[in-house]
């Protein structure tokens, strides 16, 4: 129950400061759209930035979720990256309020949120090179820095993200396995060992 009205609160602060913008939101914004009160949505998030910071964790943790499903279903370098790419574009068509957030550029505009967000950001650099590290380790890549590889693999799912709200008419049927497709093959040339080429 709990988790479920947390939720309920990560998804109404999307949709209100999708709508008017991080700043102009109040947290009884966010309360109404939940159908709850604005002590409540305390209970759960001490401000403002919390929410947002939160949101993003949210985010993160069920993509890095799903990258651990594939790695336990033993899913091949390129197929993973194919799955990765299209579960992040997917996850933006359900919930488009979320990019709007990230094109508010937040982190970059206001100091408080700048230092929290670097932390977070580094936070999740580091979560993804340590995934990358064991397939280095097991020669499954290039031994390239794992830090620049995590930047890349981040970026160019931001840049899909990106072409997908910006380009709304292009047809997701043709799109998604395509772009992911060649976008992943692209990504393995440049990782894969040289004894595999």
């Amino acid at each position: 129950m709990a988790e479920e009205k947390r939720k309920a609160i990560l998804d109404a602060a999307i949709q209100a400061f999708a709508s008017k913008g991080f700043h102009a939101t109040r947290i009884s914004d966010v309360a109404t759209l939940a159908g709850i009160g604005k002590g409540t949505v305390y209970l759960y998030f001490s401000s403002k930035e919390d929410l947002l910071l939160s949101i993003l964790e949210s985010y993160v943790d069920e993509a890095l979720s799903f990258a651990a499903e594939l790695e336990a279903q033993d899913v091949g370098p390129q197929r993973g990256i194919e799955l990765f790419f299209e579960h992040g574009l997917e996850r933006l068509a359900e919930h488009p309020g979320f990019f709007s957030l990230l094109e508010q550029r937040l982190f970059l505009t206001d100091p408080e949120l700048q230092i929290r967000g670097e932390e977070f950001f580094r936070s999740i650099i580091g979560r993804v090179v340590e995934k990358l590290e064991v397939v280095i380790q097991q020669g499954q890549i290039r031994d390239y820095d794992p830090k620049i590889i995590a930047c890349a693999i981040i970026g160019t799912l931001t840049s899909l993200q990106f072409y997908r709200v910006l380009c709304p008419d292009a047809d997701p049927e043709e799109l998604l396995p395509r772009f992911t497709h060649e976008l992943a093959r692209f990504i393995i040339a440049a990782l894969e060992p040289p004894d595999c080429m």
